[in-house]
């Protein structure tokens, strides 16, 4: 009996032990939940004092808006989107991962003083000598006789450069959550360059040059593109002449006390996306551009390389060919055009079909523009056989594989031209 006893006893210690051990791990294992901040964080900075939690484990938040904001809205939501209930910055960890996110807003009542410094050669003035964050500031300005603004230089309190907006004429800034100061300098002797080029770009290297200095003129036509006319002219109406370098892509001229502005005029007539019309003009490719449509029907190529020489690309594909049927179809192609256009088509040769096919993109633009679809992603034939293999030729994806087949076997094939003008 007393075995029996102590056998029961030692059974009940097992169990019992075992209940606290089961317990101990369950607690081991209970799951830890992320704790996420939303990003952007605006105008201030938010963390928590965690980066996972336990169920029903406090977590606390710290939300501090930056100089002259406050906080707005603090919101914590569950991976279902259902709110967490905030306390004084405190919350409950739900069974879930949380969302953070926060919004700081301007103090309404926050005034900042706008101070506008005395310049030389000018004033200038401000819409307003103080305001709130956020609101937009418009500046004028008057330079003395003979001066023009060179620019407007706005700085918060903290020394930082603020930025100058322009829209329709209005010049302004945005004003932060700090006393700001507004000045501008003016100028005698200052280069500019002329808005609105096109098909190429024109720097300077000096643009706050000394009475009598040499300004270097750099000249970047975009590919394709060749400098027609480059003036330099004073204020007063004045040509200053520019001296141009053999290769057209620097020039020099002397800085004269005056208010000095390039510009500079390229044909864009040969870059690739230029649209040939069948009376021979060219338009130039540039993007937004539109057509009427006579233009699209006009159309009859695309310029689409420019190197050694200009090639352009005609609009109409063929239908799937052998190798030996491509030639005919180059002959052929021009029967329907005028003249100088019905003739001098050829399959491309596999390195001037790689070139065209590198520019695919601004092609297919250009071909949609004239009611023609893109180029597909077919095997084009190049003219270049194999020189390993007779019975096979080269050909292109329009992803840029360049491989061999059987000259038997079919592609697509399109045709080229030479555009390069006589000179």
């Amino acid at each position: 009996m007393k075995s029996l006893s102590k056998l029961i006893t030692i059974i009940l210690s097992l169990a019992i032990a075992g209940f606290f051990i089961s317990c101990k791990s369950n607690s081991d294992d209970e799951e830890f939940y992320s704790i996420n901040i939303v990003a952007p964080v605006v105008d201030g900075e938010l963390s928590v004092d965690k980066k996972t939690a336990k169920q029903g484990e406090e977590v606390t938040i710290t939300a501090t808006p930056r100089e002259g904001y406050v906080l707005k809205t603090l919101s914590v939501k569950d991976s279902a989107s259902n709110d967490i209930t905030v306390t004084n910055l405190k919350f409950q960890m739900p069974a879930s991962n949380v969302n953070i996110s926060v919004e700081f807003a301007a103090k309404s009542s926050a005034s900042y003083t706008i101070t506008v410094s005395t310049c030389e050669n000018g004033t200038v003035t401000a819409a307003k000598d103080s305001a709130t964050a956020g609101q937009f500031i418009s500046l004028n300005n008057k330079p003395d006789d003979g001066y023009e603004l060179r620019e407007y230089i706005i700085k918060d309190a903290n020394g930082n450069t603020l930025q100058i907006n322009k829209l329709f004429g209005l010049v302004y800034f945005t004003m932060p959550a700090s006393d700001v100061t507004v000045s501008a300098s003016f100028t005698d002797c200052y280069v500019k360059i002329a808005y609105g080029i096109k098909y190429g770009t024109i720097t300077v290297n000096k643009t706050d040059p000394e009475e009598g200095d040499i300004i270097t003129i750099n000249i970047e036509p975009k590919t394709g593109a060749t400098l027609k006319t480059i003036t330099a002219t004073t204020k007063e109406g004045t040509e200053v002449t520019v001296t141009l370098a053999d290769d057209k892509k620097s020039g020099t001229c002397t800085m004269p006390k005056s208010i000095v502005t390039i510009t500079a005029t390229f044909d864009g007539s040969y870059i690739p996306g230029s649209i040939v019309l069948s009376d021979e003009t060219i338009i130039p490719y540039e993007e937004n551009l539109k057509l009427t449509e006579q233009q699209k029907a006009d159309a009859v190529a695309i310029i689409c390389y420019n190197g050694t020489d200009i090639l352009g690309i005609g609009l109409n594909d063929s239908k799937l060919l052998k190798w030996t049927e491509t030639e005919a179809f180059a002959t052929n192609y021009g029967t329907n055009l005028t003249s100088p256009f019905n003739t001098d088509w050829k399959i491309p040769n596999k390195k001037e079909l790689s070139a065209v096919l590198k520019a695919k993109d601004i092609i297919d633009t250009s071909r949609e523009l004239c009611n023609h679809s893109k180029l597909e992603k077919e095997y084009y034939w190049s003219s270049t056989a194999d020189e390993s293999d007779s019975n096979k030729a080269y050909f292109i994806t329009g992803d840029g594989l360049i491989d061999s087949k059987l000259k038997t076997d079919s592609c697509k094939a399109f045709v080229i031209r030479d555009f390069t003008p006589a000179p």
